[in-house]
């Protein structure tokens, strides 16, 4: 069983890491929001957001090629529609790429640099490849 999870504006992460703990319940969690785990299949992103997720979308938005997987000629997506995953967000830009072990590795540079116990302050981080790999068996995509 999984539990997944962004900080967004909440203040009690620690409390709903130790309830899920307690229950057995595997975490899946960004921070400051799932859109983190998106722009990593993008680009290498090592600042924090300051716990705002405003920037981690916007960041989105701009990787190029992202806009035009929602189809149109419009070079821009709206803030409702880039919370919908695409498939061709996914899709590696060259046959020997895989964006999900990119982004599995630099997730994983995130989660060596957080510091201390607290995850609310672990800005930005994500383990969502956790999630993706053991929840839905999902190894490349």
């Amino acid at each position: 069983m999984w539990c997944l999870f962004d900080r967004d504006e909440h203040k009690d992460i620690a409390t709903a890491f130790a309830r899920a703990r307690k229950a057995g319940v595997n975490i899946a969690y960004s921070h400051p929001c799932f859109e983190l785990w998106r722009l990593l299949h993008y680009q290498n992103y090592t600042s924090g957001f300051g716990g705002a997720c405003g920037s981690a979308a916007a960041l989105l938005k701009k990787q190029p090629g992202f806009a035009a997987t929602y189809g149109g000629r419009g070079g821009s997506v709206s803030t409702e529609q880039a919370k919908y995953v695409k498939p061709k967000q996914f899709a590696a830009a060259t046959p020997d790429q895989n964006r999900f072990e990119q982004a599995k590795q630099y997730a994983a540079r995130l989660g060596g640099a957080r510091v201390g116990p607290n995850p609310a302050l672990w800005d930005p981080y994500t383990d969502v490849h956790a999630f993706v790999e053991d929840g839905l068996g999902v190894f490349k995509y």
